[in-house]
């Protein structure tokens, strides 16, 4: 997948293309364009024309508002949680109207000194749907000149346009681990909560018609309901056991289809930045029919998937299969059950490049 970086400085576009080469990116190309005016969706013609990939942006600090604050604290989770009470007051409107993210400047015994970083929702809802017009939905937006200057005001006010070379840099700290990250609460990014919901589609839209047709089971003839409604309650059990296999005790076939398309929501910021579609493909892929799945899971770390076999030696023939398309793979735990199938757990990194 490609990772591409569009740099916006308020004057130039500049567009970082990155390969990824033993987990590492590297610079394959860059592009400028000059900009007479507002960012339009007519100068991001050289993004879309790169295709489907990983798009990141940085915008221009005259975009931001930026407040330097004290807390008595350091936990980045409390700062966020409070960030908006400091700012009551510091800011031309409420700081509802805000996305807030800090970066931490310092910590002095119990007080940590932070910048805030703030931006109206309506201007970056603005700059989002300039991206969207050309078929663009950066992951993330953050700001190089931030990431260049950790957040130190005195370097951001003095700050001289840098090098091509030094921003392209601070592009891959950016992609990495950003200072900053503006796509929050109700502009987060769900690129891939949406392609996975996608792919949940077809077969979602055929359980809520078998759910539909329970309702109208009163209408079948007494004689009928009963051979009905056993039919279509094993076809609906299959169906449902096929993309939730972890629910085995189904009650309430609606409620707990929408609970289950809730939690996958949910796990939108989880889910960032991990290929989940592309993985369970290659899993699938790689699976022998013997093998049962049962359970997966994955973080920016580590894939981990749990299921059942017939044989350890099918087991050891799935974790080599595996090992051909992920770095690291290997069985952590495998027990014979009641029933003589194996449990087991295989753990992996990520996809080899």
């Amino acid at each position: 997948m490609k990772t591409v970086f569009a740099d916006w400085t308020g004057t130039k576009l500049n567009i970082y293309f990155f390969s990824k080469k033993a987990g590492k990116l590297s610079l394959t190309d860059t592009i400028t364009t000059e900009l007479t005016g507002e960012l339009s969706s007519e100068d991001l013609k050289p993004l879309s024309a790169a295709g489907t990939g990983q798009i990141f942006l940085s915008i221009p600090l005259d975009q931001l508002t930026l407040r330097e604050l004290e807390f008595p604290f350091s936990d980045k989770t409390k700062i966020s949680a409070t960030l908006a009470y400091e700012l009551a007051g510091d800011l031309l409107k409420s700081a509802d109207n805000y996305t807030l993210d800090h970066i931490l400047l310092g910590i002095n015994g119990a007080t940590s000194t932070v910048l805030a970083v703030c931006i109206e929702k309506s201007r970056l809802s603005a700059i989002l749907q300039t991206f969207a017009d050309a078929g663009i939905d950066p992951r993330v937006v953050t700001s190089i000149d931030l990431q260049i200057n950790n957040g130190l005001t005195d370097d951001i006010i003095n700050i001289e346009e840098t090098s091509l070379e030094m921003r392209s840099s601070a592009a891959i700290q950016c992609i990495t681990k950003p200072a900053v990250n503006l796509r929050r609460d109700e502009l987060s990014y769900q690129g891939d909560i949406q392609r996975l919901r996608k792919s949940l589609r077809a077969t979602a839209v055929m359980i809520l018609l078998l759910i539909s047709i329970f309702g109208a089971n009163t209408f079948i003839t007494a004689s009928n309901a009963e051979r009905e409604y056993q039919y279509l309650l094993k076809e609906v059990r299959t169906l449902y056991r096929g993309i939730f296999a972890e629910d085995r005790n189904i009650v309430d076939f609606k409620r707990q289809f929408m609970g289950n398309m809730n939690a996958l929501v949910k796990q939108k910021d989880t889910l960032a930045g991990i290929e989940l579609l592309e993985i369970l493909k290659i899993i699938a892929n790689k699976k022998d029919a013997g093998l049962l799945l049962h359970e997966f899971s994955a973080d920016n770390r580590n894939i981990i998937i749990k299921g059942t076999a017939l044989s350890f030696e099918e087991i050891e023939k799935a974790r080599n299969s595996l090992a051909t398309a992920f770095a690291g793979a290997k069985v952590i735990d495998s027990k014979a059950g009641s029933d003589g199938r194996i449990s087991f757990t295989i753990i992996m990194e990520n996809l080899k490049s």
